[in-house]
Parts: structure tokens; sequence; C-alpha cells
């Protein structure tokens, strides 16, 4: 062995020998670890200990909450492990079984199981993507290890194979030293017995045919050095990154800690196990074949290796084989129609006389399918589609800015094949919207008939997709003629084609389940009418903020799940001034997504959660069976939206999605924005519209395109009592001048806490002209959030403006505090807005 560390990550080279192997016992690294920082004694279920985490590695136990893991971690039986695209983790066993797992991996060690009076043992994992190495102990060299992906299952004994999988490439094994004997019915059995040999087993078939890697092969091929150097990248630390210590570790450290020596702190768990349960990516239990064993099958050196193979009665029998998980991406394109130029835009599914002018940033429609079974045993081919458009032209009054955002399905439909069902909101605001400050459309899009999917289950295109809008005319004035008669809905009917295309680097490869919350803003206008005429009897307020309902970070929650690719969204929230109308938004509850899904209904087109950094939806709809109808589950002062009321149609029209999906940061050059690890942020906007018993009285509450910030919570135990760490990142904010109409303005931001004296340092230094530096306390009763005593006073801009701050620290990659997000409101002669700010350490 070289070293016994590189750049901190305790990574076994995979170049040592079986006595290196042998000699580097789970005792010293533990003896490591507490000569770095400490290890609590492990309890009686822990079967392994992480003696490396670059951040960010996650663990979660069945039926526990998810933890970050730092050195010196437990991990328990059937615990799930990930890592993020910087992540990396080191799993020490007590056999001297290692295993180190790369970027972007989800693996389950379903079992550990060693007896140490016999020395004998089995190790089982179930992988769902990723990167991994195994270092054989001593379990590895008796009973066998068995490493069970969705398309293959792997035998290992004693010895180091590396092990990567993902949807398109398949599953690619790796021999450094020992026997490695493959399993799957793709390929059936082959046994890698060469070090420096390799094999790849392909899904069925991919795009084109083959796999990324080349064709399928019959028989172990060698491996290229440059591919050996780009895994061994992949399970090394990067720059800056010390395996989870506060220090770099050396040689020296190891040798003083007496690496190699000792007993294991870790008890063992000792039965006899000739085959392990595994859940695959679908969620069913499976049977992972342990690799049987013989006494004379222990590697003596590199040159006599092990000979033997799964029985063929332990090869995964034939039956229907789960459609894997994949994450794709498509292009909307659009002809020109020369009869109506109106109707040409560079954002799909938008009217050209609705959409502001200037240059969009289209993102592609985004898909996912979690693959598995349906509940009647079919290979389940739904995948989830996102896309969202964005502009912004100019700057502060003279601004225009449009967002949609569509969501939907691809999924399969009796008689009629696989279609694409969704529908979109948008939101426009501009200078020429006087009369109500923005405008809204809305529609539906649908396939003609039905869509060729690939191997992969994803759409292969080109084909076609019908997009039904509808604008509302009377809310953007002059601008809006050619739409159709004041006070009525335009609709167009469009063609547009879908074509697959390259999918972007990493999507979909970090889906943890997660629940967010954090804070939410928007300037807003409400206009209300009377006797039926919505143009010549109403009145519109002036605009005013809307933030969380009661100043707490649980007013707003997301909740993410992977395994339905769905999420929840709510934000409770009022008004921080009364709407200068009659029956004006006070409070509300505003539910965006939905986890209910039924035949027939919009409930499963409503949002979509494609990984961690993409994810949208649309107002929440919920099947009613009595009326036959879907109907709203949003509230405004108390008085839900779904009444339908004398032929009216309560709405909210919510829209949603994060600031990575609509490339904000690209209208903005100048301002650092967070790059943030858990904490997210984004866009969103609302048109409620509600309506008294009669009918003939409404009021129509209108945001602009405001911001929202969320987080996974910190605990309260791990806000320190000393030292400091500054937060960089930026804000985000909608600001209406003058009552007019709403525009977008974005800024650096830095927070430097003193946990001593528990304050902290902000500075927004050019916010819409004005820059903003004070101070903020945590609070006595809950450190982890933080305020300003007194509004900020803004300076180099118009006299008078004035910001406060609030916000709370959040989990991050650095620490359990390592991000913070919160709100900022700003108010000044004739000037009002409200934003939200995201940052790391």
């Amino acid at each position: 062995m070289t070293r016994f560390f590189d750049k901190g990550v305790m990574f076994m080279n995979f170049f040592c020998t079986h006595r290196c192997i042998a000699a580097n016992s789970a005792a010293g690294v533990i003896a490591t670890l507490m000569l770095l920082g400490g290890v609590s004694q492990i309890h009686a279920q822990a079967i392994g200990t992480t003696g490396a985490a670059n951040t960010r590695s996650d663990a979660t136990p069945p039926g526990g909450a998810s933890r970050i893991l730092q050195i010196g971690s437990q991990i328990v039986k059937r615990e799930k492990v990930t890592t993020s695209e910087s992540g990396s983790v080191q799993v020490l066993f007590i056999d001297k079984t290692t295993l180190n797992i790369g970027p972007n991996s989800a693996i389950v060690i379903d079992e550990f199981v060693f007896n140490p009076a016999s020395d004998s043992g089995n190790l089982a994992v179930t992988m769902g993507r990723g990167v991994l190495r195994v270092v054989g102990g001593q379990a590895t060299h008796t009973g066998g290890g068995t490493i069970r992906t969705p398309v293959a299952t792997i035998g290992i004994r004693g010895g180091i194979a590396t092990v990567s999988h993902d949807a398109v490439k398949g599953t690619r094994i790796i021999n450094h030293f020992g026997t490695v004997t493959v399993a799957s019915p793709i390929i059936g059995v082959q046994v890698i017995r060469r070090p420096g040999f390799a094999l790849t087993v392909a899904p069925a078939a991919a795009p084109g045919g083959g796999n990324a890697s080349g064709p399928v092969a019959s028989a172990p091929t060698r491996v290229e050095q440059s591919e050996v150097d780009a895994t061994n990248a992949q399970l090394t630390s990067k720059g800056g990154q010390s395996g989870g210590s506060s220090t770099i570790p050396t040689d020296q450290t190891a040798t003083r800690s007496g690496l190699g020596s000792g007993n294991a702190v870790v008890t063992p768990t000792i039965r006899s196990v000739q085959t392990q349960t595994a859940s695959d990516n679908s969620g069913r239990t499976i049977t992972a074949a342990i690799v049987p064993s013989s006494v004379n099958s222990l590697i003596q050196s590199a040159s006599t290796l092990a000979t033997d193979a799964i029985a063929p009665s332990l090869i995964p029998p034939p039956g229907p084989t789960p459609a894997p998980s994949v994450a794709y991406a498509l292009i909307t394109s659009r002809t020109p129609n020369a009869g109506d130029p109106n109707r040409i835009t560079q954002a799909p599914y938008l009217l050209g006389i609705f959409a502001a002018s200037g240059t969009y940033q289209v993102s592609p429609v985004l898909g996912y399918g979690t693959g598995g079974f349906n509940p009647d045993g079919t290979p389940n081919t739904t995948s989830r589609i996102l896309q969202t458009s964005l502009n912004i032209t100019g700057a502060g009054t003279a601004q225009n800015a449009t967002l949609s955002v569509l969501t939907g399905t691809i999924s399969p439909r009796a008689n009629f094949g696989t279609v694409q069902s969704a529908g979109f909101t948008a939101v426009s605001q501009s200078n020429s919207n006087a009369n109500f400050g923005v405008a809204r459309a809305q529609g539906n899009v649908s396939s003609q008939g039905a869509i060729t999917l690939g191997s992969d289950n994803a759409p292969v295109g080109p084909y076609i997709v019908d997009t039904t809008r509808y604008a509302n005319a009377v809310t953007v004035g002059t601008a809006f003629t050619n739409a159709g008669p004041p006070g009525q809905n335009s609709n167009y009917l469009i063609s547009e084609t879908q074509t697959r295309t390259a999918t972007p680097t990493g999507l979909g490869n970090v889906r943890p389940d997660d629940d967010l919350t954090g804070y939410v803003t928007a300037v807003a206008r409400t206009r209300n009418f009377t006797n039926g005429n919505f143009v010549t009897n109403s009145s519109t307020s002036a605009p005013y903020v809307i933030t969380n309902a009661n100043d707490a970070t649980g007013d707003v929650t997301i909740s993410l799940r992977a395994s339905t690719t769905r999420l929840v969204a709510q934000f409770n929230v009022r008004s921080v001034t009364a709407p200068t109308v009659p029956n004006g938004f006070g409070t509300a509850q505003l539910n965006l997504g939905s986890f209910v899904t039924a035949t027939g209904t919009q409930n499963g087109l409503q949002g979509t959660y494609i990984d961690s950094q993409n994810f949208g939806a649309r107002s929440q709809l919920i099947f009613n069976t009595a009326t036959d109808a879907n109907v709203e589950t949003s509230s405004v002062n108390g008085d839900q939206l779904n009444k339908n009321r004398s032929g009216t149609n309560d709405r909210s029209n919510l829209t949603f999605v994060t600031g990575t999906t609509a490339n904000v940061a690209s209208f903005f050059p100048g301002v650092s924005f967070c790059q943030c690890e858990f904490t997210r942020w984004g866009l969103w906007s609302a048109d409620t519209f509600r309506t008294d018993v009669t009918g003939q009285n409404g009021f129509s509450d209108r945001t602009g395109i405001g911001t929202w910030v969320a987080g996974r919570a910190a605990n309260i135990a791990d806000v320190p009592t000393s030292g400091t760490a500054t937060y960089n990142g930026h804000v985000l904010a909608s600001i209406s001048q003058n009552g007019g109409n709403s525009y977008l303005a974005a800024s650096n931001f830095s927070n430097t806490i003193n946990f001593g004296t528990r304050t902290g340092a902000v500075s927004i230094p050019s916010l819409d002209g004005s820059t903003y530096n004070g101070t903020v306390n945590l609070r006595t009763t809950d450190p982890r959030l933080f305020g300003t005593v007194t509004p900020i006073t803004g300076v180099g801009g118009p006299q008078g403006r004035q910001a406060t701050i609030d916000g709370s620290l959040f989990r991050g990659t650095t620490s359990p505090i390592g991000e913070i997000g919160g709100r900022v409101l700003l108010t000044g002669p004739g000037y009002v807005g409200a934003g939200s700010f995201a940052a790391q350490r």
C-alpha cells in the first residue's frame, strides 16, 4: 500500500495484495477516528463504521430519519446510503471488508454477517445507482459478498472489485483481484478470474442498440487504463475534501493510532445465512444469492485464483423484467403560423401576444420514470415531465418578465397506447399591463396518438402534441386586443413537435425523499368587481406584500417523494398590509402538487419531482366523485376555492418551480447565486379568483413573479456557542414603485454569524440600487432563527428605503448548520418589495 490516506479519505488502494487487506483491520481505523474527533460506543445493531465521509453523504436506517454521515458514524443493517455529486463515503466492517462509495450513488447494505470464531461470514448489498468498490475481507473469502443491481447479481470472492450502475449504461463490473461471478438473465453466468478484466451487463437494449460503453460483452475483456483512472478519480477525495476530518490525516497519524492492530469495537452479528433478502428499485423483495463457497477457494495469492461459479439454480428466474428508472429530455419546436404571427413566440405553449419581448431561457421537457412494477405486476412505464420558460428583460419599472411552468405525465392509457397529458400556467408582468400589473395564461397539452417508447421506456420521438392555450384578455390592456373581446378567454389550438435530445448531465441522479420548510414572498394586487362586470365596475388595490402567515418556517412546506416522482407544497401566507379594496386578501392556504392519483383525473398532472435541483408544481386539484369534477383545495380568507357557485369557477392558478430549472442566474450576471446542497429556492406565482354566493361580485388576487426558499431544518443542539461562520449567496426580490408593475431584482448576500455573541453581520451590496448593511440577532428561544431588531436603512439609492431581514439556519454540506435561508421585506416612500435569500458556508 502506497499510502493509508489520499487527501484525507481513508481509501484502501485497490492495488494492494491479499496480505495488505488482511493487515488493515477496522480496529485501527476506529482508533484513528477516536484520535481525530471521538467515536461513541457502537450499539449492538451496528454492522459497520464510516471511516470517511466527504460531503454530501447521507444514511437512512429502516424506519428512521435521514442523517448526515460523518467520520465515525455507525451503519446499521438495511441502511440506505446516498451520496451527492461531490459526496463519497467509506464503510468499514469488522472482518476488514471495506466499501468505498463514490458520488451520485445509492446503495442499501442489506446484510453483513460474520462469526469471528470461525472466520466465516458474508455480505449482501443492493445498488440502485452510482459506483462502489469492494475491498474484500474475511467474509468475502468464505461466505462471499453479493451485490445486486437492477440487471445483475455479482458474487465477489476474496478480492477487490468495482461495480457501477446507471439506467442507460447498465452495470459495469471490473475485477481488480480475486474472482467475480456475474449472473443475469441477459448474459447468463460469466466468471471473471483475471485481474484487470471486466464485463458490462446493459439493459435489454439501449437507444440505438448496444450501450454507451459499447456492445454487451459475451466474455470478460481487458480494461483500459483510462477507465481504471476514471473510477479511481470517482472514489478519491477531491481538492479541499478531508474525508470528514477537521484536519487532513497523514501516514504518521495512522501509525500513531495503531492502525492494523487491536480488536474492532463493532459487535458482530453471528449466524449462518445462505441467502439474503434485498429490495430492487421497484420496491419488490428479492432473494440475493450468495456465491457458494469452498474451503479450498481461499485466495492464496494473485496467481492462484478461486474458480467457483454461481450455480445455475441461483440465476434470477425468467419473468417480467421491471422497467428501469430513466431520466431524459425532449426538445419542443413549432412551425410558425403565417396566418397569425401573433401566435409565434420563443416559449413553448405561450401566445406571442401574451409573452413579453426579449430572450427566453426555455428548459427541455425534463422527464423521469421510476421504473419497477405496477400493482398488477406489469412494468411501470409512466414518467413524469416538467418544463419551464423564463424571460426577464430590462430593469426596474421598465422591466418585462414572463414565467411559465408545465407539469404532466407520459403514461400508458387503455385503448390509446402511451400518451402525453400535461398542463401549464404562466404569468407575464410588463410595463404595458397597466390596468392590473400582471397577466395570466394557462392551457392543456396532449399528444396526437400514441407515443413510441425506446428500450428505456422513454419517448424516442419525434411526435406531435396539441396545445390548447387560454389567455385572459382583459388583464393586459391594449397590447392584447388581438386575443379576443374584452373580458373573454381566447383559445388557440396549435400543434408542436417533441423530439428526444441529450439528457442533461446528472439529471435524476440525486433524488432523496425530502421534507423542506422555509419562506415565501411576493408583491400582489387585488381587484374586485360588482354586478358581474369585471371591466367597468371594478377597482384595483395598491401593491402589497405576501409572506409567511405566522412568520415561521413551518408556514411553507415542500415534501418530495422519490418513489412516486411526486411532490406536495403548501404555502400558508398573509398580506403584510391589507389591500385597499372591499373583501381584500388577508390570509390563504395555497396547495400545489399532489400525492393522490386516480384514473381519469388531473391529480397526477399537477406536480413533478425530477431530482433535488429540478421540480415544479401547479395548483392542487382533487377529484370529487360527488360532483364528478376536479376541484381546488386552496383557500383564501378561510373560503375554499372549490364551490363552483352560480356557474363561476373559483381558482388559484398557482405556479412553482426551482431557480435551477428556470435558469434564473442567467438573467443576473454578477450575482453569485447559492449552489446550495440541500437548501432550495425559486419562483412562484398565484392568481386566485373568488366570488360571493351570488356569483355577481368577485375578487381576483394576483401576484407577479414571487420568490421562495426552503431547506432541511437544523437541530437546536447543532448550533454552537462559540466561533464564527460566513454564509455567502444571493437575495432575489419582487419590487413595486409608486403603485406600478412589479419587477425582479437580485444582489449578492452575506451573513457572518458570531455564535459567541449571537449576532450576524449582514451585507446586501446592491439590491435595486441600494446597499443594506446591518446586524441580525440569533433568537434566545431558538438559536436556529435570526432577524433584525430594527430595519436596516439602505444607502446609495433613493432615501428612506429600509429592509427587514429574518431567516433560519439549515443543514448543509459542511456542517449540520452549513446553509441559511430567509426573507427580506422592503419599504420606502412609494416603494414596497419582498424577496428571499439563500447562502452557504
